[in-house]
């Protein structure tokens, strides 16, 4: 699957980053969501000791 495709660009800096929290800006219907929940899951897809909390 190539995520790049699936991701807002204004978000590609996700990818990028070594970061234990994220605060992410933009308004509604920015893709914050979708970005994140895709981060998210392909990074414990990666690592099989993988804990996520998320707030909304």
């Amino acid at each position: 699957m190539n995520v790049a495709k699936l991701v807002n660009p204004a978000f590609d800096h996700l990818w990028e980053t070594n970061a234990t929290n994220i605060i992410e800006s933009g308004g509604r219907a920015s893709t914050k969501s979708s970005a994140i929940s895709m981060y998210l899951s392909i990074g414990m897809m990666a690592d099989e000791n993988a804990n996520v909390v998320c707030y909304r």
